[in-house]
This record gives structure tokens, sequence and C-alpha cells, in this order.
């Protein structure tokens, strides 16, 4: 059995949905359920912000009929608009973004490697704040994903973006851990955060043998 199966109620989060506009998407427990007036933008984030331990954030996207859908972390100084895409009002240097696609955004980077993600999957984001440097790890129906982030800011919320009018993400779990899921799999890349990303760019990649940026270099291309 995988270990992010076996939390205890000690190890649950209660996830409370930071809504800008009530009328747009509304939080029904665990689930967060897209007005069924419009199909406006809308990003959400959850408390608690997390700032320690190792925190596994997990769930589920329906009713999409192919429009894009998005999961991400925010630097928790971050605030998403009503009615706006989540890297809107300068946001984009202060988010990771999974698309359903399977292409990771940050800044104006885009980069490909993690398998898209289809309707009724469970994705996972596992962020690892005792590790030095913090570290966000993906896993899609329990399969661990082979970019992951290092350097992740100290303080972080995780997020999900929908659009398409009565689509709905369920959280399916959002606990602590006693120890990481993650394993590095077999191609594994490591994206820092805060460099700008190039899809194949060896000089913002590192392998799975812990090899980092060179910080001496300028971070734009």
């Amino acid at each position: 059995m995988d270990k992010a199966d076996t939390a205890t109620k000690l190890d649950l989060i209660v996830p409370v949905a930071i809504i800008q506009e009530q009328a747009q998407i509304r939080q029904e427990r665990n689930k967060l359920i897209h007005s069924s007036e419009n199909s406006l933008a809308s990003t959400v984030a959850f408390d608690p912000p997390v700032s320690d331990g190792i925190v596994r954030f997990e769930g589920v996207f329906e009713n999409l009929d192919g429009w894009m859908f998005n999961i991400g972390i925010a630097d928790v100084s971050t605030v998403f608009g009503a009615n706006k895409v989540p890297a809107a009002d300068g946001n984009k240097d202060n988010i990771v973004c999974y698309l359903n696609v399977g292409t990771l955004q940050h800044r104006d980077g885009v980069i490909s490697g993690n398998v898209q993600i289809l309707e009724k999957q469970k994705i996972a984001l596992e962020v690892n704040m005792v590790s030095i440097p913090h570290t966000l790890h993906f896993f899609v129906d329990g399969i661990e994903q082979p970019l992951s982030i290092f350097n992740i800011p100290a303080q972080i919320r995780f997020w999900i973006y929908l659009s398409r009018k009565d689509s709905q993400f369920t959280i399916t779990r959002f606990n602590h851990l006693s120890s990481s899921s993650a394993k590095d799999v077999e191609g594994s890349k490591k994206l820092e955060w805060g460099k700008l990303w190039q899809d194949y760019g060896e000089r913002n990649l590192g392998t799975n043998d812990g090899d980092l940026f060179d910080d001496d270099e300028d971070d734009e291309l």
C-alpha cells in the first residue's frame, strides 16, 4: 500500500478554499464546484499555508469536457484575483503550474516531460519542507513524474484552476506524511524555482543524482 494512503486522522489537514468571488465558484466540504452560469476563470488557493513537514495534496478534476485545468503551488504572498488566470497580476514569478496537457510553467518558462492529466485521474503534489532545499514532486494515479522542483519558497499554498461551467475539483487527500514518497525515478529532472526554464535546456535541469544549477549563471535566456 502507498504510504500516502495510510494517513491517520491526526495527519489530515482541513482545506479551506480562498474564494474571491463566491458566485463564481463554491466549496462544498472537500469539493470545489464552478458556477453553472458561465465559464469565467477561477483560480483558488487553499489555507492553511504549508511551511513545515512533508505534505501531500491530492485531488481529481471532473466535468471538464476538454477544457484546460491546472494545479500548482504558490508563494504564500500570492493573491489570485477574481476571474483571473493563475499567472495574472504578476503572479507568474510566484507560482508553479502543472497544466493538464503535462507541461510545467514558471515565470516565462514552459517545459514538458510529465504526463498529461486526464479527468478522474488522481493528481498529487508533495512538498518536502524538511529537505534542504525544499522540494515539490508530482504524482499521477500514484506514479511519480520525472520533473520535480527544488528551492521552493519557505511557505506555500496549493491552488487549482477551473473555468468550464459545472467543472469540479475534489480533494481526495491533504495530509502530513512521516517520510517522502518521492524516489527520483529513472530519467528524473530537477527544475529550480526562480530560474527561467526552457524545454530540453540542460542549463536549467539537474539530473537525478542531485546536480544543481550554477547560481553564477545569468538566468535570462
